[in-house]
C-alpha cells in the first residue's frame, strides 16, 4: 500500500512538474509559436486573397465576392454568373476546413502556453487574434470561454477579445477600434436627426 502511496505522489509530483507555466515563455517555446502563428496567418490570409484574384478575373469590383446574389448579377451577365459563384464557392469551401482547423490549432496553442499575444512572443504585432475573428461557428462557445479567461489572466487585450467576442456574438454592428493603450473603442452610431 505505501508502494503505491509512494508511486502516486512521483506520478503527481512529475506531472505537475511538466506542467507549462503559461505566464512564462522559454526562448524555444516563443520561436515554435512564432512560427506555429506566422504559417497559421499565412495561410488563413493566402486562400483569402483568392476571391480578389477572382474578381479581378471576372472584371467587377474587388469585394464583390461577399455581395449579395442580385448584386452581383447587376455586373455579371447569365452566361458569366454561374462561372464566377462557382469560383467564389470553391474558395469558400476551402476557407471552411481551413477556419476550422486553424481554429482548433490555436485554441490548442492558447490551453498549452496561453494566448500568444506580441508582447510575449516578442515581435510588434499580434497576428493570432485575426484566427479566432474567422472561427467557424460550432466553436464559438469554446472561443469565448477561453478569450475570457485569457483576458482575465492579462495575455490578451481588451481590443482583441472585444473584436474576437464581436465575431462570436454574429458580428452585429461595426466592430471596435484599437485604442492607444490597448482599449476597445466601439464607435457610436450615428445621429441622423441632429445633423
Amino acid at each position: 500500500m505505501k508502494f503505491k502511496s509512494l508511486l502516486f505522489v512521483i506520478l503527481v509530483a512529475t506531472l505537475s512538474g511538466c506542467a507549462k507555466d503559461k505566464n512564462k515563455l522559454t526562448d524555444a517555446d516563443k520561436t515554435f509559436l512564432n512560427k506555429t502563428v506566422d504559417s497559421i496567418f499565412e495561410l488563413d490570409q493566402s486562400v483569402r486573397l483568392h476571391f480578389n484574384v477572382i474578381d479581378k478575373k471576372f472584371g467587377v469590383n474587388r469585394g464583390t465576392f461577399g455581395k449579395s446574389e442580385e448584386f452581383k448579377r447587376q455586373y455579371l451577365d447569365s452566361l458569366t454568373y454561374p462561372l464566377y459563384q462557382k469560383s467564389v464557392d470553391s474558395i469558400w469551401s476551402i476557407l471552411k476546413v481551413n477556419d476550422s482547423l486553424n481554429t482548433k490549432l490555436l485554441i490548442d496553442i492558447t490551453k498549452d502556453y496561453g494566448f500568444p499575444n506580441n508582447k510575449r512572443l516578442g515581435v510588434p504585432r499580434s497576428k493570432a487574434y485575426i484566427i479566432f475573428t474567422h472561427a467557424p461557428n460550432f466553436y464559438f462557445k469554446e472561443v469565448r470561454e477561453l478569450v475570457e479567461k485569457e483576458y482575465n489572466a492579462g495575455r490578451i487585450i481588451e481590443f482583441k477579445k472585444e473584436y474576437i467576442l464581436w465575431h462570436v456574438n454574429g458580428r452585429k454592428g461595426v466592430p471596435p477600434m484599437a485604442g492607444t493603450k490597448g482599449e476597445a473603442i466601439w464607435p457610436k452610431p450615428l445621429d441622423r436627426e441632429n445633423r
